[in-house]
């Protein structure tokens, strides 16, 4: 066995009777396995036969997945538009296969789709994952990459307000006495709040529930959130 297509193996030398043989190939490439045969007389075939067969050895690494429209994938974002591209492992390649579902751990099949190092497709709301992985030029296929993109194309509802210090529709407190509004989300997802009194300048509240200390003026004051 070598890398030689046409190798004649000598006359001369250990002989085997067995009909298997068995070796190891030390490096990617093409190889050749030689065959000569000999008869109970001694005569050697003038030619031989040659099996040629190839290994591959070293698998395509993994691409690197970035995206322009959805970069965080800790995120979500309104935009329905995917915008992905990826790097091109070193010593690769022949080109990609690509998938794109709602799974987070699919591994595409090893049949070169693409050629490109970019990808873009319209997105419903939800949660999608693109998976790529590279297939070489033997048609061996490396290790997946996954990236998870998140659709999020719906407004929260309106937050409840709520204050045992000032009751709505009703008078409480005096001029300069603090009182604490709690603030309660419509859904898991809020990222963010915001208030203001009578018009005023809007203020950020944490969605960590905390509680929010006004001072009281006298009148009626609306809290409108937002």
């Amino acid at each position: 066995m070598d890398r030689t297509a046409d190798t004649l193996p000598p006359a001369t030398g250990a002989v085997q009777t067995a009909t298997s043989f068995t070796a190891t190939a030390t490096a990617d490439g093409t190889w050749y396995l030689h065959v000569r045969a000999e008869d109970k007389a001694g005569n050697w075939s003038a030619t031989a036969a040659h099996l040629p067969f190839k290994v591959d050895m070293t698998l395509p690494a993994a691409p690197v997945i970035s995206s322009s429209s959805h970069p965080d994938q800790t995120r979500a974002y309104r935009g329905k538009d995917l915008t992905a591209s990826w790097k091109a492992p070193s010593g690769f390649s022949a080109g990609y296969s690509v998938a794109l579902d709602k799974i987070s751990a699919t591994v595409p099949d090893a049949v070169v789709e693409t050629t490109a190092t970019t990808y873009g497709a319209q997105l419903t709301e939800g949660v999608w994952y693109l998976h790529v992985r590279g297939v070489d030029a033997n048609g061996t296929a490396g290790a997946t990459s996954h990236f998870r993109v998140t659709v999020d194309t719906t407004a929260p509802g309106a937050p409840a307000v709520t204050s045992t210090d000032f009751p709505e529709d009703a008078w409480a407190g005096s001029a300069g006495t603090p009182g604490t509004f709690q603030v309660a989300t419509a859904g898991t997802d809020v990222a963010g709040l915001t208030y203001k009194v009578d018009g005023g300048t809007s203020t950020g509240v944490p969605v960590t529930g905390s509680p929010v200390d006004l001072q009281g003026r006298t009148g009626i004051h609306l809290l409108p959130g937002g």
